[in-house]
């Protein structure tokens, strides 16, 4: 796997007078060039189109950042928008955004040049440049008189307000206040009122020893 690059706002610029050079003659005018945190695309041409049949104007290629790519991979989707900026500056009639036009330029760079440009790229699987941060849960372990057992994942905002229904409740022999990164709580809903998952003792068990105690202020 090639070593991911990070891109900035410069480079984008030094790329496009690069290819345009390169690959376009020279004849394209600069565009507003921006990065972007896209997450469902990692290039984007846009500009504006005035009444009367009059000429696109202000162009933008933005390029987004969210993802982690090669030099090659942000190259190839530099060149991607490029071409389309290239057919809407010199007006020219295609199929489709991605149509005959566009695939024969692309086919064309490609054979010419050695690149590896797409018609669209799939986002899915590709590794974030900044890695997620895992969520921290705050979790309510009680226990009842008839021997079952809840783990609740809390919203903070309402864990004063539920430590105050417990307080309330005779049923309950014993609860405690855990924070946690465990996968088992990530698709749990936060609850906002007193409601849990139903586990086994045994299970239970195993939880409280992974799991942070947390010291929830005296009521």
């Amino acid at each position: 796997m090639m070593e991911a690059m990070e891109l900035t706002q410069d480079y984008i610029r030094l790329a496009f007078e690069k290819y345009n050079w390169l690959i376009f003659d020279d004849r394209l005018p600069l565009p507003v060039l921006k990065l972007s945190k896209a997450r469902t695309r990692l290039g984007q041409m846009s500009c504006k189109r005035g009444f009367l049949k009059r000429r696109p104007y202000d162009f933008m290629i933005s390029i987004s950042s969210y993802y982690k790519q090669s030099q090659q991979e942000i190259d190839d989707v530099i060149i991607h928008e490029m071409i389309h900026y290239y057919i809407a500056y010199n007006e020219i009639k295609d199929t489709s955004a991605h149509g005959k036009v566009f695939r024969s330029m692309m086919a064309e760079i490609n054979r010419r040049y050695g690149r590896h440009l797409t018609i669209s790229a799939k986002t899915k699987g590709m590794e974030p440049t900044i890695a997620k941060q895992p969520t921290t849960c705050l979790v309510l372990a009680i226990e009842m008189d008839n021997g079952t057992r809840y783990l609740s994942s809390v919203n903070p905002k309402f864990a004063h307000e539920i430590a105050l229904t417990i307080s309330r409740i005779s049923s309950v022999t014993s609860h405690s206040w855990f924070t946690t990164q465990d996968a088992f709580f990530l698709n749990m809903p936060r609850v906002r009122s007193l409601r849990g998952r139903k586990v086994s003792r045994a299970f239970y068990q195993e939880m409280m020893g992974r799991m942070k105690p947390f010291e929830f202020p005296m009521i």
